[in-house]
């Protein structure tokens, strides 16, 4: 209790003190300023000298009175966050969702493909001097659902069973054990045979690359790994090992060039040890204002398509223009594919294409239906009645095949356009 008494006043003191000393503080700030006894700027010593007062340094001060913020300091580790809308996907000379679209509608391969998606894309710099990482998902707008497009009775979606003239016979014939008899043979479960939907609605495609960079002599070198997942067609997990060089000349057209190796094993291994050799150049136009344009051209060389018919050639030429305003951008490029032969894979109508070196592929819209199905019939009796005589057979079957494979296939579409409108924010 003793302690508690001696505690008090001292305590009471202590805040009456510093009362006062903040009253004395207020008392001596609100007095006039008396500038008799400030010292007044000394007269520079020659012309040449120009004092700290100077209206000369006004701007700057202005400046930072009227924004009343610090400069922005870049963040040591962005991360850039693209979106953009386009026509299509474009890969080494590939249209990857304007072809599956095609085929899907069974319309005719054209130079602009209305496969809309939208890409959201994220860049990251890591902490790690050199590397960075982007991931990018392309996403389509329309066409997700599968839709029957053969047009097949058939016992599992794709099955390339088509039991199409047995229903018609036994339809026709009212004998409904003859497609029971059929699916029997085919170890088939007759109650499973009808229209079916395949497998061919858009989707989703997503990749990734993790790059390293690094400054050499030669200019800059760039390794690291390039991966993307594709379902659209058959299931495809890409994986490439990546190695570049940035060219230390000639700077205003910045060349560089790039080579992609493949070393994935889907599909029994068959694109294994392909590789893709690009060589890119660009420059932008007023660079330092806020409305800019830039102009690329890039060119492909694809190495080995496949491990059975070993098809090499010139992917594409893809000459390209952007323009970019503050954050947002449009391009349009013409993605020209020389070399047919690169693409032709032997497509899927009536008659395999036997002439991958003509300039000409399989139309989508041409290949299944009634009404093509009726032409091919037509096709296969005239020539029978014409070379009756033929009795091998070999110069009918010929025949056949050449008159059906030009009703079905189309002109190779060597330019496709894309047109991309999007935006690209720094964080």
């Amino acid at each position: 209790m003793s302690l508690l008494k001696t505690f008090i006043p001292a305590l009471l003191m202590l805040v009456a003190i510093t009362i006062s000393l903040n009253a004395q503080k207020t008392k001596e700030e609100n007095l006039p300023e008396d500038k008799t006894n400030k010292e007044l700027p000394s007269e520079p010593s020659s012309a040449k000298e120009i004092p700290k007062s100077s209206p000369t340094s006004y701007p700057t001060k202005i400046a930072e009175t009227v924004n009343n913020t610090q400069p922005k300091e870049e963040p040591k580790y962005p991360i850039t966050f693209t979106q953009f809308l386009w026509n299509d996907v474009p890969f080494r000379g590939y249209s990857v969702l304007g072809d599956r679209l095609a085929q899907r509608d069974n319309k005719s391969y054209e130079s602009m493909q209305h496969a809309w998606n939208v890409t959201t894309g994220l860049s990251f710099t890591t902490p790690i001097d050199g590397l960075s990482i982007s991931m990018n998902v392309y996403s389509p707008t329309a066409h997700r659902q599968n839709k029957d497009n053969d047009y097949f009775f058939q016992s599992t979606p794709g099955n390339t069973t088509n039991y199409n003239t047995i229903v018609t016979n036994s339809i026709n014939s009212g004998n409904a054990n003859l497609l029971i008899d059929e699916a029997i043979k085919k170890n088939t479960d007759p109650s499973s045979i009808r229209l079916r939907k395949e497998r061919n609605g858009l989707k989703d495609i997503f990749d990734t690359s993790i790059l390293y960079k690094w400054n050499t002599r030669m200019g800059k070198v760039t390794t690291g790994f390039y991966f993307a997942n594709n379902d659209n067609f058959n299931p495809i997990t890409l994986g490439e090992l990546v190695v570049g060089l940035e060219f230390p000349f000639w700077k205003v057209i910045n060349p560089s060039y790039t080579a992609y190796y493949r070393f994935t094993s889907e599909g029994g291994g068959g694109g294994n040890g392909t590789s893709n050799h690009r060589l890119n150049i660009s420059h932008t136009f007023f660079s330092e204002n806020k409305i800019n344009f830039t102009t690329s051209l890039a060119a492909g060389y694809h190495y080995h398509t496949n491990q059975s018919d070993f098809r090499s050639g010139v992917s594409d030429i893809t000459p390209k223009i952007q323009v970019n305003f503050g954050s947002f951008f449009i391009n349009f490029f013409d993605m020209i594919r020389p070399d047919s032969k690169v693409y032709d894979a032997g497509g899927f109508g009536v008659i395999k294409n036997s002439n991958r070196a003509d300039g000409r592929v399989d139309d989508p819209s041409k290949v299944h239906g009634i009404q093509n199905q009726f032409v091919v019939e037509q096709i296969g009796r005239g020539v029978d009645n014409l070379l009756t005589g033929d009795t091998s057979g070999y110069g009918r079957e010929a025949l056949k095949a050449q008159l059906i494979q030009s009703y079905q296939q189309q002109k190779f579409v060597q330019h496709i356009y894309f047109f991309t409108i999007g935006y690209s924010l720094k964080f």
